[in-house]
């Protein structure tokens, strides 16, 4: 049976649950409910997943064939209490601050007593069949009994604790100096937190030394660059809009980057299959060149990411969901047939420098800007000169692209002219920051960075590392320096 028919079942199973409850509990289940219900249920099986392959070692997919169908149990609860209440039905809820008390007495007595609300007798009949269910699962998957005991403390414990969720939510809002407000987004979002985590788990525990490649391959100065003038933007209007904490900065400050991730992830793995000829002779330690790759699994990764990526963004805004979609598929114009912009001379670059201009007008937006606001000139010299800048990336690449017929600097100029136009083009940048924006602390960085990427640029045994990490700290500094002490002139330029 496919994992796909398994996925499907779970889905439906999850839909089912949401109405009966929703008859049981006389509740409604709109949009955002129904997500949080959806994320809820997806983290108890990313969970249960975990618990399986570390308690019982029980390959994932294996085990996600028969985990994902068994969700046909969620309908068991509300039934149950439809069932023994004459069809009056129950509250179910989570374990609530200020409602449930006694964590650990209801740790150990199945939830404890419903009391009008929270984990009804139904749910308890429920997770006493699921327990049961997973611990002959174990037990006929050659499991000793010693791992199945293990298995259904380890499930039990994932949904108790998924089960008190609220007190995680509110521990942590608390921690980071904001005030707690339960609600169905503001629990969605913490599940999708929750659910990637343990996703990860799942991937960690199943293939770590895949997971370990993959993050080799994942270029995290590039990811930091556009995560960086995000963080330029969002500043950017200092001090005239001082900042705020509160809620929504910190759905902001947390969920845009790792959509940026994701979605750079996305992008990385349809690029490198793309690439794979090139990269056979300019990056032969690349994973997709290696012995024994395999393309279509790899390329099962691709959708995965980019729903994640999404997902992260529609929780913040729908601007920031828009804003990534553009910046994911301009990467897939630059880099994937049938345009595969890349192949374009030197022009090719503005998709990057495009990018990050969409990043810095989405961090700006996010705080309340007005785009209007930022000048034409502006714009264009970032666009200018991060196109230019940027094509220092084809510098490791001379001998696959010209194998490709792909016109880069170093094909058409040869390498060390193309270092040093590309160390030209790096200093014309950095330094046009300070002329623009005035203030000696700009100067100084600005000549120091542009001094070290003019020497790491120019190095005849040319290495790509340096040169991103200065790049990274050099936008690192200018986001630091922006929010230490803003240009005096802002007000003028903004």
């Amino acid at each position: 049976m496919p994992v796909s028919n398994a996925a499907l079942t779970f889905i439906f199973a999850v839909a089912a649950r949401n109405y009966l409850e929703a008859v049981s509990d006389r509740s409604t289940v709109g949009l955002v409910r129904f997500i949080h219900y959806g994320l809820f249920y997806m983290s108890v099986a990313a969970a249960l997943l975990l618990v399986l392959r570390i308690a019982a070692r029980i390959p994932v997919q294996r085990a996600a064939k028969v985990v994902l169908p068994g969700f046909i149990l969620l309908v068991v609860a509300p039934l149950w209490d439809l069932a023994m209440t004459g069809g009056a039905g129950a509250d179910m809820s989570y374990l609530l601050p200020g409602i449930h008390t006694d964590l650990f007495v209801r740790y150990l007595t199945f939830g404890g007593a419903h009391g009008g609300l929270g984990v009804s007798p139904g749910i308890k009949v429920e997770i006493s069949i699921v327990l049961l269910f997973l611990a002959a699962y174990a037990r006929l998957s050659g499991a000793s009994w010693l791992r199945v005991g293990l298995t259904v403390w380890g499930a039990y414990t994932a949904v108790f604790l998924l089960g008190a969720a609220p007190f995680a939510m509110r521990a942590g809002y608390e921690f980071l100096g904001l005030g707690y407000r339960y609600s169905d987004l503001s629990a969605a979002r913490f599940l999708f937190l929750v659910f990637v985590l343990l996703g990860l788990g799942v991937a960690v525990a199943q293939k770590w030394r895949g997971v370990l490649r993959l993050a080799r391959d994942s270029r995290w100065l590039r990811i930091g660059h556009y995560v960086a003038m995000f963080a330029l933007g969002y500043v950017l209007d200092l001090p005239e809009r001082p900042f705020v904490w509160n809620e929504s900065a910190l759905e902001t400050v947390v969920l845009v980057p790792i959509s940026l991730v994701f979605a750079a992830l996305f992008s990385i793995v349809t690029n490198n299959l793309a690439d794979r000829n090139i990269d056979r002779l300019s990056n032969p330690r690349r994973l997709t060149v290696q012995a024994g790759f395999e393309p279509r699994a790899y390329l099962s990764l691709a959708l995965p990411f980019l729903g994640l990526s999404l997902a992260a963004a529609a929780f913040v805004s729908f601007e920031a969901l828009f804003a990534i979609s553009v910046v994911i598929g301009n990467y897939y114009f630059y880099s994937v047939p049938p345009l595969r912009l890349k192949r374009l001379f030197v022009l090719s670059k503005l998709v990057i420098a495009c990018n990050s201009v969409v990043l810095l007008g989405l961090g700006f937006r996010l705080r309340g800007g007005d785009l209007r606001q930022i000048p034409v000139e502006v714009v264009a010299a970032l666009l200018l000169g991060l196109t230019l800048a940027s094509n220092f990336i084809d510098l490791k690449d001379e001998a696959g692209d010209a194998a490709e017929g792909i016109p880069t600097l170093p094909v058409l100029f040869g390498q060390r002219a193309a270092q040093w136009l590309c160390a030209a083009f790096f200093i014309g940048t950095y330094l046009a920051v300070p002329a623009y924006l005035g203030g000696a602390a700009l100067w100084i960085a600005a000549g120091l960075f542009a001094a070290l990427q003019a020497v790491f640029v120019m190095r005849r045994d040319y290495r790509e590392l340096p040169v991103l990490a200065t790049h990274f700290a050099a936008l690192a500094a200018l986001v630091l320096l922006w929010v230490l002490e803003p240009p005096v002139s802002s007000v003028r330029y903004l």
